[in-house]
């Protein structure tokens, strides 16, 4: 089978099940403790620095986020079919259970109970105390880092006492639920270092070396740059895991990753940007002791430039159509990885995807339209085939990505059709110690194409996250508005959907702002594609959300 037809397989396999891997369906909340002789080796394609998420730059450590998990649980987290399950709470507030109430005036009361038994690895009890130290340092101005842009929905966090946590809101918001779900802070080894010397709360020892967390497996050694070794703890409150230790090494080369995989020293591999679909299935065919697990459905798109673009002519709606209309994306879906075309935004498992496909406008390719276009804003061709405006000038469009494979693969393939189509065009691929220079990520000139995995992603085009020099190019509220555009018709609608509980009208917002979104051309959907894990066969239970991780076992 080629690697295509394998990785579309994957992918219809995916949509038809939710999951990657033959997941337990319900995990169970006790179990006894397994015999002291189980061992995994897991390994990501990166080197991250600490063993904190707030830490370490977004996209910048593949897998960072996985093994992180192994070691830290939230009040809930998401399993593999999406659904949000509880982790350290006893419970995910709901209207059904009471614990999420709207109130008359429009505003929310979510309220959580800790598990009675939740401990840290020091043996110290997961307390509300906890949760309020987590909100605080999360909404402090002097620690962005750690910052989450929730707060601004939320107006105060109580503790009614040692086991629950009430947070009271200014408004509807959709994701409430999942507040305090990402990693908690511990108040009885943070609160003094965070009030005596904040200015070097980020260059504590406790970030990596000496970690301590509250999920399934605590850090028993740590070496920068090369793994961590993690021992199933004992209290956890779901239980002891079934597996004894978990190794995760660092290895950045996908070529020693694989000889590691096909001699056995590997069984797993964690997180996105491992292994493209192509690799991993060429992979499953040398590796008979697993097979191929998909992470995640990565959308790639082409964000154009919204502040100064180079060309001007790129903030004209027309144009950007016609460039649009130029690509035979189809062509790109059946390319090997490729999987079919986003004309939206959404990853296809969301629960918005089917109900908001008929709002999205679709640029098919016709290459006829695109011509018609241009030659309307006044573009001919000269002798070499490509177009000029009246004044004689070539418009150049640069489409910049990074050193992903499958991003470049993409950026590659749409600067080719811009030029067969006598649109002139560039690739420029940016390095990782460019990536996390926000001013040149802010700045590009006309496209930027990249992928991204889960979520909505309409929140993302809020004004408020355009990165511009007035914000030191990190926006205001999360900088992920990447073509920097501004609307505050979308921003009304955006905030109508995310403020919105009841469904129908909530989703009445969503289909007015994604058809606004697609309509102005403000993003590209390029192309689904899928990253590629290993699994070996031995294991059991292993989701890529690593939700359930005290359930992996050995066979």
């Amino acid at each position: 089978m080629s690697g295509s037809s394998v990785s579309v397989l994957l992918f219809t396999t995916l949509l038809l099940t939710g999951c990657a891997g033959g997941l337990a369906a319900k995990r169970s909340e006790t179990g006894p403790a397994a015999e002291p002789t189980t061992r995994v080796v897991a390994a990501i394609r990166s080197a991250p620095p600490t063993m904190v998420d707030y830490l370490q730059s977004a996209g910048s450590f593949s897998g960072a986020s996985h093994m992180v998990r192994l070691a830290s649980s939230g009040l809930s987290w998401t399993n593999d079919h999406g659904v949000r399950v509880p982790q350290l709470a006893e419970a995910v507030p709901t209207a059904e259970n009471g614990l999420w109430n709207v109130l008359p005036d429009g505003r929310m009361e979510t309220t959580w109970t800790v598990r009675s038994g939740a401990r840290w690895h020091d043996g110290t009890p997961v307390t509300s105390a906890d949760l309020a130290f987590t909100a605080l340092v999360q909404q402090d101005p002097d620690l962005r880092e750690f910052g989450s842009d929730v707060y601004s929905f939320v107006e105060a966090i109580e503790t009614p006492d040692q086991r629950t946590v009430r947070a009271r809101w200014k408004q509807a918001y959709v994701d409430a639920d999942g507040l305090f779900s990402n990693i908690l802070l511990p108040a009885h080894l943070l609160d003094s270092p965070y009030r005596e010397r904040k200015e070097a709360f980020t260059q504590l020892p406790y970030w990596h070396t000496g970690f301590i967390g509250n999920g399934p497996f605590q850090v028993r050694e740590f070496v920068h740059g090369q793994y961590v070794v993690l021992d199933a703890f004992d209290a956890y409150v779901l239980g002891r895991p079934k597996i004894d230790t978990i190794e995760v090494r660092f290895i950045g080369d996908v070529n020693t990753l694989s000889a590691n995989i096909l001699a056995g020293e590997v069984q797993l591999t964690m997180g996105l940007k491992n292994f493209s679909g192509e690799e991993a299935a060429n992979l499953a065919e040398q590796w008979k002791d697993g097979s191929v697990a998909v992470p995640a459905i990565t959308t790639v798109t082409a964000s154009p430039q919204f502040v100064n673009p180079n060309p001007p002519i790129l903030a004209h709606l027309q144009f950007r159509r016609a460039l649009v209309h130029a690509l035979n994306r189809e062509e790109l879906a059946a390319l090997p990885g490729g999987l079919m075309v986003p004309h939206g935004l959404l990853d296809p498992l969301v629960p918005e995807y089917e109900p908001s496909r008929p709002a999205i406008v679709h640029y098919d390719y016709d290459l006829r339209r695109s011509a018609q276009l241009l030659e309307e804003l006044g573009y001919s061709k000269d002798a070499e085939g490509f177009y000029r405006d009246s004044s004689g000038n070539k418009p150049v469009i640069e489409a910049r990505t990074n050193t992903t494979a499958a991003n470049q693969r993409v950026a590659l393939f749409a600067s080719d059709q811009w030029n067969r189509a006598g649109i002139a065009s560039q690739l420029n691929v940016f390095s990782t110690a460019q990536s996390t220079n926000l001013e040149f990520r802010r700045t590009f000139p006309a496209f930027e194409i990249l992928g991204s995995t889960g979520g909505r992603k309409i929140d993302r085009y809020l004004s408020c996250g355009a990165g511009l020099p007035s914000n030191n190019y990190a926006g205001t509220c999360g900088g992920n508005n990447r073509s920097n555009y501004m609307n505050p018709k979308l921003d009304e609608l955006i905030t109508r959907f995310s403020t919105t509980i009841p469904w129908e009208p909530r989703m009445e917002a969503f289909n007015a702002a994604l058809h606004l979104v697609t309509d102005e051309v403000v993003v590209v959907g390029m192309a689904f594609t899928s990253d590629g894990n290993m699994v070996s066969n031995r294991l059991e239970n292993v989701s890529q959300t690593v939700w359930n991780a005290d359930q992996w076992g050995l066979r």
